[in-house]
């Protein structure tokens, strides 16, 4: 009796690890058919994404976040979404989504990605034609500090990230686009001979945008500016400035020439 007693409890026991080793080894089977199933779905999408094909593409990632939210491929679905607004060059929808990335997804290998295309989709909704004829309409200006607020953003955040020297080239056509802008409305004063509100849009130049190829006609602005107002020394001070910090180019001749005539003035 005794020994058929053991015997029992050794099947039993014997049956239990039979049933739980299948129960772990189905669980693992599980695990991995969700993962691969959410990689197979992912790369599908992926696959649209660089036929161009968007909207499909959309709608496969959104599918890989709705039915395989815990794997790691949803939240790379979320970034490829954003990826999809930029290809069909819906800019804004793009930052949104970039942004959203961002928040929910603060530590994710890709996130130096995420922040440079928030500067490149602002960059981008900048209207073409502000390029060649700088708008003063508010809206347009708005996208250009966007785009410059971001990528500088973008650059502090990630000095050696892959996509820096593109982020540098796009940040100063854009410092360069702001400078412009508000230089032309330093000479629309200036030939109206509005001399303090123009001397106040070159000062802001050389303010706002400092590393913009257009300090020296800011410069040389500002000098005339002052002059005209009777401000010889703040005009001779500005003229020196530049002078000691740039080579001997044509516009630092320009800035001698201007300087000279102020100490001959002044005389």
């Amino acid at each position: 009796m005794r020994l058929e007693g053991l015997h029992r409890t050794g099947c039993i026991a014997i049956v239990s690890l039979l049933v739980f080793s299948a129960g772990c080894a189905a669980k693992r089977v599980g695990e991995a058919t969700y993962a691969e199933s959410a990689q197979e779905a992912y790369e599908v999408a992926l696959g649209d994404l660089e036929a161009q094909n968007y909207e499909q593409a959309i709608a496969g990632f959104e599918q890989v976040r709705t039915k395989y939210p815990y794997s790691s491929f949803a939240a790379l679905a979320d970034l490829r979404i954003a990826d999809a607004e930029f290809g069909r060059g819906r800019w804004l929808e793009a930052i949104d989504a970039y942004q959203a990335f961002v928040k929910f997804h603060p530590t994710h290998e890709k996130l130096d990605w995420a922040w440079f295309r928030i500067g490149q989709s602002h960059y981008k909704a900048i209207p073409s034609d502000f390029f060649i004829f700088p708008s003063p309409s508010e809206r347009d200006q708005t996208e250009a500090r966007a785009a410059r607020t971001s990528l500088a953003d973008y650059l502090s955040r990630f000095p050696k990230g892959e996509n820096v020297p593109q982020a540098k080239e796009a940040l100063g056509e854009v410092v360069d686009l702001l400078a412009r802008h508000e230089l032309e409305v330093a000479n629309f004063y200036a030939k109206r001979e509005r001399w303090t509100g123009a001397g106040w849009r070159y000062e802001r130049v050389l303010h706002d945008f400092p590393d913009s190829r257009y300090e020296a006609d800011a410069t040389l602005g500002l000098a005339n500016a002052l002059r005209e107002q009777g401000e010889t020394e703040r005009a001779a001070a500005v003229l020196e400035g530049f002078l000691a910090k740039n080579p001997p180019d044509a516009q630092a001749r320009a800035a001698r020439s201007t300087l000279d005539s102020l100490g001959k003035q002044s005389r």
